[in-house]
C-alpha cells in the first residue's frame, strides 16, 4: 500500500524522493486515483473495485499508523489486476509534520489523526471532481456502511 522508498537524489529542480515504479498486470505504468476519478465513466466502469480499494487502503493506514502529510489522488496509484483496480498504493508525502509527532508514539492520536486526514482527503476528492456523481455515491455508501457498524 506503500510505494518502496529508495532515498532522495537531486535534480534539476531540487530535491526529489525515489520510489519503486508501480506497474499494472499487463506491464503499463500504474495511472493515478485522479485519472480514475477524472470522469464518471472511469469511476462508473471500476466503481466496485476502487471503493474496494479506498476501504483496505484507509484499513491499511489505520492499522499500521501511518500518518501522511496530505492524502492527494495524484499521490496515490491504483494497481490494476485483470479484474479491475488491486490495490491503492501512495507515493508521496508519507510523514509525519507534526513538531511534536504524538501520533507517532499513541494509538489513539494516530486513529484520530488518520481519520481526520482521511474525512479532509474525501471531502476533497467531493470538490475537486464535483460533477463526478460516480464518485459521490461511492462516498456517501461507504458514508452509510462504516455509520451502520
Amino acid at each position: 500500500m506503500i510505494s518502496r522508498y529508495h532515498g532522495d537524489v537531486e535534480t534539476d529542480l531540487g530535491q526529489g524522493s525515489v520510489f519503486d515504479l508501480i506497474m499494472d498486470h499487463d506491464g503499463t505504468v500504474a495511472k493515478s486515483l485522479e485519472y480514475y476519478l477524472s470522469s464518471d465513466e472511469q469511476t462508473e466502469k471500476y466503481f466496485s473495485s476502487l471503493s474496494d480499494a479506498l476501504c483496505r487502503l484507509k484499513k491499511y493506514l489505520l492499522q499500521n499508523r501511518i500518518v501522511t502529510m496530505d492524502i492527494k489522488p495524484y499521490n496515490i496509484l491504483c494497481q490494476m489486476d485483470a479484474s479491475g483496480i488491486a490495490r491503492l498504493v501512495l507515493i508521496d508525502n508519507i510523514y509525519n509534520s507534526e513538531f511534536i509527532p504524538v501520533s507517532n508514539y499513541c494509538r489513539f492520536f494516530a486513529k484520530r489523526k488518520i481519520d481526520r486526514k482521511w474525512q479532509r482527503f474525501e471531502d476533497s476528492l467531493l470538490n475537486a471532481f464535483n460533477g463526478n456523481k460516480a464518485l459521490a455515491r461511492m462516498l456517501k455508501e461507504r458514508s452509510v456502511r462504516r455509520s451502520s457498524r
